[in-house]
């Protein structure tokens, strides 16, 4: 879990009571994320509205993520739910001219801060009187009633401050904010977050009490338009992988350059998927195309090494042939003889593709002990020769007094069985290998490009980018992220399903977890 990313970012427009504005969510920025242990999560929502009844459109919704992940790879961090305690503050920010503003804070998805100004005119609240405000969270089926805040008359202030003087005590309701009319205070209260609080709308509501000397009224509440706690968005968008050369899919024979390592003598060859080798009589180099099952393989080898150069997506870079013998007879005429195996061979296909000299690299394997020793070993392990030959090749590093034991071994029992068994096997040409150079997948790297820019924060640039490749459905992924982050709700949504209809996953992901934001019934 190596993957550690602490910024997303969206726009919102919280609609106001009494303004018919719909709510709408407009995305800004934001940054993929994956592997992710646990999520710690901040959105702020502000909306604004001028006390003197005209609408500013001034409204954000932020989100920043961070992930906790163990120091140790591969170990996830054990993290332990923070307990939340419930806390208000009150403040006064000055007369009535502050804007009714209210900012709601969900942190950790444990913690839920709601913070607006409230006040009242000296119209509202006459000498003799208080105005009681009690604000609560209004759910669907549950309701969190909030400490209350009040303003007093002048009078109403000082009879009451007098009353508890003689009474004893310090102040009337000392625990309760107070302010005066005309003044506004601004009420910032944190709680910890309920289950009920994540789910479903919403809103704020003030019931307001005035309260005379002899009498009580209680005024319609106020209620600001609902919100709703709103995940963060962590969509899934691999890098997109360069596309394989077809043909090489279906013939693992063909290697890409990149992967071209020179034989040095310890590959098994006979195991390698795909394998191409020709078959040779005992100390023979002439090709017989009749020669055990030779002509298929060579009819092969020539309508491959053929279909390769006419395919543009890819280039013959070089064909590698290695020549074997088997293991019996002087090193040197082995060395010689898989030599002579290997031009053979490269004749053939030279004759039939027309192919320059300078296509072919030819390698002489020469005695072919690694296959040999891979053979024995692959045999029934009741086989009685078996352990013992295995026994003499691990030991004696010197091939002639190797050589010598095998034919020593039962009696040469154990050497006439592998002229019997193995060692026609290893009289070839063995290996043909054709290397490509694949041609570069240009598609790819734009839309990879374009993730970069999308994942550091420059969505505009990467929707750009991506727009240049929409053809291609590999895109679309990406494509529907960046038409959400850019505010193309409708364009997000098109190229997301096609990707997710066409079995992408990660775009069925985050087509669920965007619906799932904007609240559009995701299943």
């Amino acid at each position: 879990m190596n993957k550690i990313i602490t910024r997303i970012c969206v726009l919102a427009m919280l609609a106001l009571p009494g303004k018919g504005v719909a709510a709408s969510f407009v995305p800004g920025c934001y940054a993929a994320v994956a592997d992710t242990a646990f999520v710690r999560d901040t959105a702020r929502v502000v909306s604004t509205r001028l006390s003197a009844g005209t609408l500013v459109v001034d409204t954000t919704l932020m989100v920043s993520t961070t992930y906790v992940v163990d120091t140790v790879a591969g170990t996830i961090a054990r993290v332990s739910v923070p307990q939340v305690s419930d806390s208000l503050a009150v403040r006064s920010v000055g007369g009535s001219g502050v804007p009714d503003t209210c900012i709601i804070e969900w942190a950790d998805s444990f913690a839920l801060t709601l913070q607006f100004p409230l006040t009242a005119s000296r119209r509202e609240v006459e000498k003799d009187y208080c105005l009681w405000f009690t604000p609560s969270l209004c759910g669907a089926g549950d309701t969190l009633a909030l400490p209350a805040v009040v303003f007093q008359g002048k009078r109403h202030r000082k009879y009451n401050a007098r009353e508890a003087w003689l009474d004893g005590r310090q102040e009337w309701y000392p625990s309760v904010p107070k302010g005066v009319p005309g003044d506004t205070l601004w009420y910032e209260m944190r709680i910890a977050v309920q289950p009920w609080m994540r789910y479903g709308n919403l809103a704020l509501c003030l019931a307001r009490e005035k309260e005379g000397c002899c009498s009580v009224d209680t005024l319609a509440p106020l209620c600001r338009e609902p919100f709703r706690y709103i995940p963060p968005y962590h969509p899934v968008i691999p890098l997109v992988v360069p596309q394989t050369y077809a043909l090489a899919q279906e013939n693992p024979v063909l290697h890409r350059l990149a992967d071209y390592r020179p034989y040095d003598g310890t590959q098994v060859l006979r195991k390698e998927p795909g394998a191409l080798y020709v078959h040779y009589p005992v100390n023979r180099s002439y090709l017989d195309t009749l020669y055990r099952t030779n002509n298929e393989t060579l009819d092969k080898i020539v309508e491959l090494t053929a279909r390769v150069s006419a395919d543009s997506a890819a280039e013959v870079r070089f064909i590698e042939i290695i020549g074997l013998a088997s293991p019996e007879g002087p090193i040197a005429f082995n060395i010689r003889l898989a030599q002579r195996r290997a031009e053979a061979l490269a004749r053939y296909i030279q004759e039939r593709t027309g192919y320059p000299d300078s296509l072919f690299r030819l390698v002489s394997g020469g005695p072919a002990w690694t296959e040999l020793r891979d053979y024995v070993a692959d045999t029934d392990s009741t086989n009685e020769f078996r352990d013992g030959l295995l026994q003499v090749i691990d030991s004696i590093p010197d091939p002639v007094m190797r050589e010598s034991a095998m034919r020593r071994l039962r009696g040469n029992r154990a050497y006439r069985y592998l002229c019997r068994e193995a060692l026609p096997e290893l009289r070839n040409a063995g290996y043909v290998r054709i290397y490509y150079d694949n041609a570069p997948d240009r598609v790819a790297i734009v839309i990879n490009r374009a993730i970069g820019l999308l994942t550091g924060g420059y969505p505009a640039e990467a929707l750009a980018m991506l727009e240049t490749v929409a053809y291609d459905p590999r895109s679309y992924n990406a494509l529907g992220n960046a038409c959400y982050v850019n505010g193309d709700i409708a364009r997000a949504f098109d190229y997301l399903q096609q990707a997710a209809q066409a079995g992408d996953e990660a775009a069925a992901r985050n087509l669920f977890l965007i619906k799932r934001r904007i609240g559009d019934g995701a299943e």
